[in-house]
């Protein structure tokens, strides 16, 4: 997946988007990689892999030893967490991967607005049941962009 991120980024997205991936194990031998099995991919990978960096760049991209190139590399390799993948995970599942694995800031972005409109929209709409139905119960208000943002956290440091 970063691979592909990288030649999106390089050689054009049109050129790669809906280009089916290969796995390639001496065990299995190829396989190919369908969009639905890329989205099970994405599943696994946010909910049973820990999270980790290119291990090929990562000793170069520190703070104390920044390589020019490894950190172009780095960018290059972010994940484009667009509307179709978004829409087939979870909040959390997003969460762990754009924080675990680093994706686009257009992707970091087009989540955190989703977050925020979805408490909006059920803040308001807890409000407007509690005045229809004259009570006032002391629910906690959604906070689903918080919540995001604490999964992302959490991913990003246990990358390293």
């Amino acid at each position: 997946l970063r691979t592909r991120a990288r030649l999106c980024h390089v050689l054009g997205e049109e050129h790669f988007k809906h280009l089916p991936l290969l796995l390639i194990t001496p065990e299995e031998g190829t396989r190919v990689l369908t969009e639905s099995l890329q989205v099970d991919l994405w599943k696994v990978a946010s909910s049973s892999l820990n999270p980790f960096q290119n291990p090929a760049i990562a000793r170069k991209t520190t703070i104390n030893n920044p390589d020019e190139p490894s950190f172009q590399q780095k960018v290059d390799e972010l994940l484009d967490l667009d509307k179709s993948i978004q829409e087939k995970l979870t909040s959390e599942e997003l969460a762990h991967l754009a924080g675990g694995f680093g994706c686009t800031d257009e992707s970091v972005a087009d989540i955190l607005k989703e977050a925020v409109f979805n408490d909006i929209k059920v803040n308001r709409e807890r409000e407007q049941s509690q005045e229809q139905e004259g009570t006032t119960t002391e629910e906690e208000d959604s906070h689903q962009l918080q919540d995001f943002v604490n999964e992302g956290l959490t991913a990003a440091v246990r990358s390293g």
